[in-house]
């Protein structure tokens, strides 16, 4: 069942490989470069000193220049990346897991398995595992391989790893061990090959979306001072103006503030505003929690995951 099931499969499989291996060698190229432009700039030094690199609210250290610079210096080239690597767990489902039963059911080619000595579960069994041990391996070495391209980025980016949350860790294991139970419970329910690619870039783009709409939300955000924030921080919501009863105020009435100093004493606006006890706040969730965040993340979709590996067996043995 095996040999069957790579003779079957190794089309895609060697073009799935082909893939990885070139976007593997693309990141290994770029990270390299990204890396020694990295050290060129300063940065280095700057963390090796023990000085954080300063984001948009702080300023006042050597840093700012190249921290600044830096990230701007490599958009171009991180923002396709980045988005390359985030439909990868799509195309997974897409294009390898809705075929891989459909198909056998829109050919007919599963009767001859059931015929043999073969069970169903053991046939849908080895075939999707298979496939989701060879899936789980490659987006695990590509997510590590990730994290080493990305950490210059990290470092020298105001909002640190947050840009690149879907890319790295733990959770892009589990978007493409999804894609992968997803497309395999489309390709069964539905049996047409098509439909069920379909289908399955629907359900997995919506689930993405809604997730990412409730991620923020995971843990209850810190509200705290938006000049102060730490490097890394994740800004949820735009800063805000509030007075010593911790009531918002609009841009009018801080304005108002802000032109009754310059008229009587001249002062900076900050100095102004800090004399009548207004204060710039922000919600934001600090850097400590992104690994947090990625359990938390990661573990909604194996759940999912596993709850339609589930439905698939139970669909496979009760209605076929």
């Amino acid at each position: 069942m095996i040999w069957v099931t790579w003779a079957q499969h190794r089309r895609e499989a060697l073009v799935t490989g082909l893939v990885l291996a070139v976007a593997a060698a693309l990141l290994v190229i770029t990270g390299l470069n990204m890396l020694a432009d990295f050290e060129r700039s300063g940065i280095a030094r700057c963390v090796a000193q023990g000085i954080r690199a300063v984001g948009v609210f702080a300023t006042g250290t050597s840093c700012d220049a190249v921290t600044g610079a830096f990230p701007i210096s490599w958009h171009r080239l991180t923002l396709p990346a980045t988005l390359a690597l985030m439909t990868l767990p799509a195309l997974l489902g897409v294009f390898i897991a809705a075929p891989l039963l459909s198909r056998e059911f829109e050919q007919g080619t599963y009767l001859l398995a059931w015929s043999q000595s073969i069970t169903k579960l053991r046939w849908a069994v080895i075939k999707v595992g298979l496939i989701a041990a060879a899936v789980v391996t490659a987006s695990s070495g590509l997510a590590v391989l990730v994290i080493w391209w990305h950490g210059p980025l990290d470092v020298a980016g105001f909002n640190g790893p947050w840009d690149a949350f879907e890319i790295e860790g733990l959770a892009p294991v589990a978007y493409a061990t999804f894609a992968l139970a997803l497309g395999t419970l489309a390709g069964l329910l539905i049996r047409r090959t098509v439909p069920a690619m379909a289908l399955t870039l629907l359900v997995f783009a919506g689930v993405r979306l809604l997730i990412a709409q409730i991620r923020p939300h995971f843990l209850a955000s810190v509200t705290g001072n938006a000049q102060g924030m730490m490097q890394g921080s994740w800004v949820i919501s735009p800063d805000y103006y509030v007075d010593t009863q911790g009531h918002h105020l609009s841009l009018e009435q801080v304005n108002g503030v802000i032109s009754g100093c310059s008229v009587a004493t001249g002062g900076s606006p900050m100095d102004c505003l800090n004399q009548h006890g207004i204060r710039l706040l922000a919600d934001y969730q600090p850097l400590d929690r992104f690994w947090t965040f990625q359990l938390i993340e990661a573990a909604l979709f194996f759940v999912l995951a596993i709850g339609l590996v589930a439905i698939s067996l139970w669909w496979l043995q009760r209605r076929l």
